[in-house]
């Protein structure tokens, strides 16, 4: 088996792994499977059988375009941004159906994403360096 498309997991649930066959949309397909777990926080408790018959997951499954699958595959936070104007501009087939205050749970999930995956609380123009002896 390979990988659809190549990317960075923001979920802290294993990629690929045998949960995942249940819902074999997702398995292969990191960006949708990154934004399946930004909209849906169920995942972190129900894993992979919260995607099952769900709305959100089924939109994702149907509308993903190629930029917003592109977007999905690179960090976090630059993601989360790119979403913002997306919503601001409408994307009514992807989103509809989906609970009203998706986005402010993306935007959190995305930061906690970021967090974990690169260590440093998500600030905007912030770099971190340690100039420790050698």
């Amino acid at each position: 088996m390979s990988k659809i498309h190549h990317g960075v997991p923001y979920s802290p649930m294993q990629a690929y792994s045998r949960e995942l066959e249940s819902v074999s949309n997702f398995c292969f397909d990191v960006a949708k499977l990154n934004l399946a777990w930004l909209a849906e926080p169920r995942i972190d408790s129900q894993g992979a059988s919260a995607l099952l018959g769900n709305p959100i997951a089924a939109s994702i499954d149907e509308y993903m375009d190629t930029e917003t699958r592109t977007m999905l595959q690179g960090s976090p936070l630059i993601f989360i941004n790119y979403w913002k104007g997306l919503n601001k501009q409408g994307v009514p087939a992807l989103t509809k159906g989906w609970p009203e205050n998706t986005n402010a749970i993306m935007e959190i999930r995305a930061q906690d994403a970021h967090e974990r995956l690169y260590g440093l609380p998500p600030m905007s123009n912030v770099v971190f360096a340690s100039f420790g002896r050698h």
